[in-house]
């Protein structure tokens, strides 16, 4: 083997020794980041800083390893040395730690990093056990909030609209819960709660410098209705109790609709020998023909959402979308139409409580008063 075969295939092997080196410096990497890393990853100069970060470690162990053979380049080592100095602080910086906290939390929005970009962004809340939570945000001139049933942690996302606007909030949630922010969409499967457009709604206490702020909606900070609220119904529950912290005032416009399309609930699930098994609906409920004069909304659909208000006696179809004016004040109960126990038949006559007790799933509703 002659000299320059020599010198080719020693490049070859310093090349593979620095992929080698460089796989290693990711996987590390990587692994650190997932585990134990105190700072957050998620916008793209946070990425670009930490792959310079790599590149330069890798460099800088080339150039130590040309220095042993006695090749010195004191300016390439320096220059080497202050990038990764440099790229390290910005990782650090850009990224920021990943705060938690029981009371509110200050989160910093934006995609990109230094609380500018656009895009999906979240509020974590860790519930440390069930019950009905109000989680709460503010950001600029403009707040919103909603009232939920939670038993795990919960990914409250919205979209940040204004690229430029420096994406300041700040997040609660009553009773207290462990909260978190980031940016982008959150994990697959994990459940979340869409902040939508027309929950946003002028804040009372906005001051001028705040109405100067540029809403996460990209909307004018106008007045709109009262915060949205996120309420669980059970199909197997006959004469559920009203929806909890929520009062209807006489006059105003009740609308209900879906959270989630891909929810589902059966009337029948369970006692198919005697009542034929429907197919899994959502509020808009099936069309029944049996039995449906028994039915707490008569001639509607079968597990179709029915609501009333207050103290009124008949209750109300719902439906995929629906709007009505309440005619009183008071509390709102919503429940799933079937036939109620004092007229089941099923499966050995009246009085029966299995008409709803073979029922099968919940769906959660947004409900909007305005």
């Amino acid at each position: 083997m002659d000299e320059k075969e020599g010198n080719q295939a020693e490049r070859q092997s310093n090349h593979g020794l620095l992929l080698g080196i460089l796989g290693v410096l990711l996987a590390v990497a990587a692994l650190v980041v997932k585990v134990s890393f105190p700072f957050y990853l998620d916008t793209w100069l946070g990425f670009a800083f930490l792959l310079i970060f790599l590149l330069s470690l890798t460099r800088l162990t080339a150039l130590a390893l040309t220095t042993r053979k006695g090749q010195r380049r004191p300016v390439a080592l320096s220059v080497t040395v202050a990038v990764i100095l440099i790229s390290g602080a910005l990782v650090a910086v850009v990224t920021e730690p990943v705060y938690k906290s029981d009371e509110a939390i200050d989160c910093k929005f934006g995609n990109v990093g230094f609380g500018v970009g656009e895009g999906r962004v979240w509020v974590k809340a860790e519930v440390p056990r069930d019950g009905t939570y109000t989680f709460h945000i503010k950001w600029g001139a403009v707040e919103a909030a909603r009232t939920v049933d939670l038993h795990s942690e919960v990914y409250f996302t919205f979209r940040k609209k204004d690229f430029w606007s420096i994406g300041y909030a700040t997040a609660s949630i009553s009773p207290t819960a462990t909260l978190s922010c980031g940016n982008n969409t959150p994990p697959s499967g994990v459940k979340n709660i869409e902040i939508v457009d027309t929950d946003w709604h002028k804040r009372a206490d906005a001051n001028a410098s705040a109405s100067s702020r540029t809403p996460p909606t990209g909307t004018s900070a106008s007045s709109q209705a009262s915060p949205a609220t996120v309420h669980r119904v059970y199909s197997d529950v006959y004469d559920p109790p009203p929806v909890p912290g929520l009062t209807v005032t006489s006059g105003q416009t009740i609308e209900v609709t879906q959270l989630d399309s891909r929810q589902t609930w059966n009337c029948a699930a369970g006692d198919t020998t005697h009542k034929p098994e429907t197919p899994y609906a959502g509020i808009e409920g099936v069309k029944h023909d049996g039995d449906s004069e028994f039915f707490q909304a008569p001639g509607q659909n079968i597990c179709l959402l029915i609501a009333r208000v207050g103290s009124e006696q008949d209750w109300r179809p719902i439906g995929p979308k629906f709007k009505f004016v309440a005619q009183e004040s008071g509390p709102l109960t919503l429940m799933v139409n079937e036939i109620p126990p004092q007229f089941c038949p099923y499966p050995s006559g009246p009085p029966n409580p299995s008409c709803y007790s073979d029922n099968k799933g919940f769906i959660d509703v947004v409900i909007a008063l305005k």
